[in-house]
């Protein structure tokens, strides 16, 4: 019993510095997004390294050459993404796009189909249509994109951040409850 509740403390902490890494992640969007294109190039280059590896310790008589050229061309395009950083920021940034557009127009045909069957259905349909501009405004305008993408990363590390901080406070709590039945 002392395990479970004795460190509710750490994730209060936790919480803290999530929410402080958010307030750096909202106030350096470029930054955000060029760490995140050499950490993509660099577990893809690891990826291809460890191919390469995992080849040479094989027994000649089980390795495939097809094996060592597929690890090769990985490494390569690894490297080439840690290189070329600012084209892996476009490349994701223009994925990205894609990927929001074609959602945002899905919700938009779903919205429209749904028309007669809900009432709330313009809702949606409006989210739809500000998912699809922000999708094509990321594929046209990498820098909006890279923004969107620090924002919604912000977002994200905020909320962990914030339910981290409350389940400290209740895992606390709850501790606090358990000791006063446990006295009794």
């Amino acid at each position: 019993m002392r395990t479970l509740f004795k460190n509710w403390w750490t994730i209060l902490i936790e919480g803290i510095l999530l929410i402080i890494l958010s307030v750096i992640i909202f106030n350096n969007p470029n930054t955000v997004l060029t760490t995140l294109a050499v950490w993509l190039g660099l577990i893809i280059l690891v990826g291809g390294i460890t191919g390469i590896i995992s080849f040479l310790l094989t027994s000649k008589a089980s390795r495939q050459n097809s094996f060592l050229i597929t690890s090769l061309i990985i490494a390569i395009i690894g490297g080439a993404m840690i290189a070329n950083s600012s084209t892996t920021e476009r490349v994701i940034t223009i994925m990205f796009g894609i990927t929001v557009a074609a959602l945002g127009a899905g919700v938009i045909s779903d919205s429209w189909n749904a028309k007669g069957k809900w009432n709330n259905w313009w809702i949606t349909f409006i989210l739809g249509i500000v998912a699809l501009i922000v999708g094509v405004s990321s594929i046209f305008q990498t820098t909006s994109g890279a923004q969107t993408i620090s924002l919604l990363m912000g977002i994200s590390v905020l909320s962990s951040g914030l339910g981290m901080i409350i389940i400290a406070f209740v895992k606390r709590n709850v501790e606090l409850v358990i000791k006063k039945a446990l006295k009794k």
